[in-house]
């Protein structure tokens, strides 16, 4: 483990990150209808801009981190939506895909700041 190593790994998470919030700003507000088009369009593009560049600069390194991130994930959502009726309710692939355990809060009691605010009233 090196300091150039952790420096590398930093901007790559950094880049990772940048590129995952870009893909969902860029897929919410592309005026495409059709999810399943607009997603495969997004990740056919990240992968061409990722494969077009190489490793020689930091400013590449991101472009690069943040194109094979957008790709990663719009296919993860695009998986989501081919196969989330598919799965089983307990599967970990529902979760892996972004679907956690939902819990039913509606047969816990009430929060205690509404029941003070009924006692108050």
């Amino acid at each position: 483990m090196t300091k150039e190593g952790i420096e590398n790994s930093i901007v790559s998470v950094a880049s990772m990150t940048a590129g995952a919030i870009g893909s969902r700003i860029i897929a919410d507000k592309l005026p495409i209808k059709n999810n399943k088009l607009k997603r495969g369009l997004l990740i056919a593009g990240s992968i061409i801009a990722a494969a077009s560049l190489d490793r020689k600069t930091t400013g590449r390194k991101v472009g690069q981190d943040m194109a094979v991130s957008m790709a990663t994930t719009q296919t993860g959502y695009l998986l989501k939506e081919m196969f989330e009726e598919k799965l089983q309710e307990d599967s970990l692939f529902k979760t892996g895909l972004g679907n956690p355990v939902y819990i039913d809060y509606s047969s816990f009691e009430q929060p205690v700041f509404e029941q003070t605010a009924e006692f108050i009233s």
